[in-house]
């Protein structure tokens, strides 16, 4: 069966996975814990509008509150 027609999840080639990581040592080593705003990583960055908004809420997402596991 041909790459065309498999089913299951497309992983983004290892360039883009490079670069991905590489973009978030960057953030955090700016920033730290602070969530940074859309528009400071288009500056800071070049990313799109898009790209930031996503970045961004991934990085809100990251920095909830986790709940506690083992006993209650």
């Amino acid at each position: 069966m041909s790459a065309r027609y498999r089913s299951g999840p497309k992983l983004p080639s290892p360039s883009s996975q490079h670069q991905g990581i590489t973009v978030a040592i960057r953030v955090v080593r700016k920033y730290g814990t602070r969530v940074p705003t859309t528009d400071e990583l288009c500056r800071d960055f070049g990313m799109s509008r898009a790209t930031a908004y996503r970045w961004a809420a991934a990085l809100r997402d990251d920095h909830q509150p986790q709940p506690r596991q083992g006993r209650s």
